[in-house]
């Protein structure tokens, strides 16, 4: 029996990073607008990785569906597709201007759903769309995300609190880690009332965390927001172990994290070993010039010696020479 979890909509996708604001900084209020949730089910259909808006536009529907998310690395994101692209025809079905039964739901978007849930993997679709004033068209093929949420619309779920986005240097464990904070509704759906919620774990992190977690505790010390979680986590010292109680799929679970040592430093100890195996290099090199500097001086003395005992036979020749002749001329 297949096991389906619900977890939060789009502000849970990392499909939606352009939405969020820098460090510590709350995003700027959208206009209100029923929150969403989609299914996460372990099944194999095809899915082409947007996410739709299910509430009625009165202009967008006249052109089509207007797509709210799209899923980073998915099959519409291949294929150039972006947040706030119109789709008007999906496989040669139009969707403009479509009602549908309930007058709360989009008729373009619920058309939308039906069409892509019927998809496998491996299948292509002929999408044909609008960005502003301009029409495109693009082929997208279907495929198994795994995780990421099949096209659905599900009912109202509480208001989600702003999200906060945290940014730190290249290297840094947390790199680009999205936290929200839980309140009782929202918690509703993640097995309990408090915490705080993991929206985006970055994927090269040592951090054990994942999207959809939540942080229940850090050592000893409970976090009551997102940026408490981050004083927290950074409190630790390079090499410590942090254990981390968290629910996930709405069980309770501990985790073990080693605080790796900052880039900053891993980058100086670094730059420090190639300065040492430099100088150590040049100092072998000095050596060795050195060495080779002696052979040849040792060598031109000697040669400058043989040298001299060679003119200095060559002088007692010439003043033997020397004598012989005068020797004959006195005779």
């Amino acid at each position: 029996m297949q096991r389906k979890w619900i977890v939060i909509g789009a502000a849970l996708l990392a499909a939606l990073p352009a939405a969020l604001v820098a460090q510590g900084t709350p995003r700027t209020p959208r206009p209100t607008r029923a929150p969403r949730a989609f299914v996460f089910a372990d099944d194999n259909r095809g899915r082409i990785g947007v996410v739709v808006n299910p509430r009625p536009d009165s202009e967008a529907d006249k052109l089509g569906a207007k797509l709210e998310g799209v899923t980073p690395g998915g099959p519409a994101a291949k294929a150039g597709l972006k947040v706030g692209d119109i789709i008007t025809k999906f496989n040669g079905t139009t969707l403009a201007g479509l009602k549908a039964q309930d007058e709360e739901e989009s008729g373009p978007g619920t058309k939308l759903v039906q069409l892509a849930r019927k998809l496998e993997p491996g299948d292509t679709v002929q999408v044909e769309y609008r960005r502003g004033s301009d029409a495109k068209k693009a082929t997208l093929v279907a495929e198994d995300l795994g995780w990421m949420p099949n096209v659905t619309v599900m009912p109202r779920m509480p208001e989600m609190p702003d999200m906060q986005h945290f940014e730190f240097s290249f290297g840094m464990p947390w790199g680009d880690l999205e936290l929200v904070s839980l309140n009782p509704d929202l918690g509703e759906y993640f097995g309990t009332k408090e915490g705080v919620l993991v929206v985006k774990a970055p994927a090269d992190s040592s951090l054990p965390l994942k999207s959809g977690d939540v942080i229940l505790k850090i050592g000893d010390r409970t976090p009551s927001s997102p940026s408490h979680a981050m004083r927290i986590l950074r409190s630790y010292e390079a090499g410590e172990s942090v254990s981390i109680d968290l629910m996930r799929k709405q069980r309770r679970t501990t985790l073990t994290w080693k605080v790796p040592e900052p880039a900053e430093r891993r980058v100086r100890r670094e730059l420090e070993r190639r300065q040492r195996e430099e100088q150590s290099t040049l100092r072998r090199m000095l050596e060795d010039r050195a060495r080779t500097l002696q052979q040849q001086q040792s060598e031109l003395r000697r040669m400058l010696e043989e040298r001299a005992r060679t003119l200095q036979q060559q002088q007692g020749e010439l003043r033997r020479v020397l004598r012989n002749a005068i020797r004959l001329q006195q005779v």
